[in-house]
């Protein structure tokens, strides 16, 4: 008799828990803010959707990537790359990675002309940081996930916590590493090697990655590349440049990191056909930067026309 009544239990504590996260998903939808790069990658949505909206192809080529690519200057790159008469359009958001490139193209594709190029300016936080499509905040792109095979992402990007969830867990991060960095200082390079850039040491936001998470970084880019591929055949990889004083920091403290991720786009590039832009200490005089990896309105200016010279002979075959 009693197994019988534990049988027919109703689920109580299951109840419990389901509404618990219903009660909190609704609590944060209703009381905070978007995470800045999902605002922004929502904007660039929007943006794209309105800007094409029962436009004919225009796009001769699309700038896909995240804050860095997101300076390059379309009009400049237009100019730079005359005679060639291409309309260019800069997609690239703060929030930056495989999956909102992979989504933005998705929206303009049907605005792509017939032969427009892509250029996918790749970062190494995309292969180089663990659970990188988490921790910056899981974006509301639910067919997007599922089309990359990412069915447990696709589910989650219907949770407003979600989009907190990066978020939160970067602040508790941060605040459980700094009194040990406080108290060693040993992950800050010397003051006087930043000569008056902002300081925004982004090496520091690297966190210890594991053979398996390399592994699983990879495999994600190579299904991404093959999608993106699909969409637009003639597509390219591109890495800027970043400041001489970044490059020395990175030079000294974390030079495998660095030559491996290169290493690492060289091999996709070449297994998936893809021609690859490397413009890895090029443009590295710090006064075109504003921080580590961004550039001042001159370096707008310089890493534009740098990228266009690379350009022209790959985009005149």
């Amino acid at each position: 008799m009693s197994s019988n009544k534990w049988k027919h239990r109703f689920p109580w504590d299951w109840l419990i828990v389901l509404l618990s996260l219903i009660g909190v998903n609704f609590v944060v939808k209703k009381q905070s803010n978007p995470d800045l790069r999902i605002h922004s990658f929502v904007w660039k949505c929007v943006d794209l959707s309105q800007r094409y909206l029962g436009q004919p192809s225009q796009i001769d080529l699309l700038i896909l990537g995240d804050s860095r690519s997101r300076e390059l200057d379309a009009q400049h790159l237009q100019d730079c790359l005359l005679p060639l008469q291409l309309k260019a359009q800069n997609a690239s958001t703060l929030s930056g990675s495989w999956i909102s490139s992979f989504s933005l193209l998705r929206i303009v594709e049907n605005n792509l002309s017939k032969d427009a190029t892509t250029l996918l300016c790749v970062s190494e936080f995309w292969l180089e940081q663990p659970e990188h499509q988490t921790r910056a905040g899981i974006l509301p792109v639910y067919r997007d996930y599922l089309a990359l095979g990412e069915p447990t992402l696709a589910l989650t990007s219907l949770l407003p916590l979600s989009s907190r969830r990066g978020h939160i867990v970067n602040r508790l991060r941060a605040s459980a590493e700094s009194p040990f960095r406080n108290a060693y200082n040993i992950f800050e390079p010397p003051v006087d090697s930043y000569f008056g850039m902002n300081k925004s040491n982004v090496d520091l936001w690297f966190s210890p990655i594991t053979e398996n998470q390399l592994d699983d970084n990879l495999a994600f880019a190579d299904r991404v590349l093959e999608k993106i591929q699909a969409l637009t055949p003639n597509l390219i990889l591109v890495y800027l440049p970043n400041a001489k004083t970044r490059e020395t920091y990175v030079d000294k403290h974390f030079p495998q990191r660095r030559e491996r991720f290169l290493r690492d786009i060289e091999q996709l590039a070449a297994k998936h056909g893809i021609r690859f832009v490397n413009l890895h200490k090029q443009l590295g005089d710090d006064a075109l930067y504003v921080d580590f990896h961004h550039w001042n309105p001159s370096g707008v200016k310089a890493g534009t026309s740098l990228l266009a010279k690379h350009l022209v002979p790959l985009l005149s075959e």
